[in-house]
Formats: C-alpha cells, sequence, structure tokens
C-alpha cells in the first residue's frame, strides 16, 4: 500500500505517477485521462460517472481493476 494525496482520483493519479514513473505506462495514463478497459474503484465501489473527478478523503483505498474487451 502507498500513501499518496490528493483531492481527487485525478490528483491521486499523478501523485502516484511522480512516485512510481512506470505506472504512467502501466495504467496508460495521461494527467486527466486513463485507459478505459482500467475500472477505477474507491473503497471496493466504482467512480461511477464522475470518473477521475470523483473527489476522495483521508484514508480512502483506490484500486484498479483490468476489465475485458
Amino acid at each position: 500500500m502507498l500513501d499518496i494525496t490528493g483531492k481527487t482520483v485525478a490528483e491521486c493519479l499523478d501523485d502516484l505517477v511522480r512516485l512510481i514513473p512506470l505506472m504512467k505506462k502501466a495504467l496508460s495514463y495521461e494527467s486527466g485521462g486513463l485507459d478505459p478497459h482500467i475500472k477505477v474503484l474507491i473503497n471496493q465501489e466504482g467512480v461511477g460517472a464522475e470518473g477521475l473527478a470523483r473527489k476522495v478523503h483521508d484514508g480512502d483505498e483506490i484500486h484498479f481493476e483490468l476489465g475485458t474487451h
């Protein structure tokens, strides 16, 4: 588990990529965009329509799942 910071999923992803640059390629992540086959979960719940703009709070856990085509 990593301790990353941000107020939204996108900010957290930016921080993750800053800490581990290889994650940018692994997640096909560009600031503001993510591979559409990757599902983002916060506390085991999908982010829904908010997507990367979804707010996160201290203690939330963010997980990534690779979906099928």
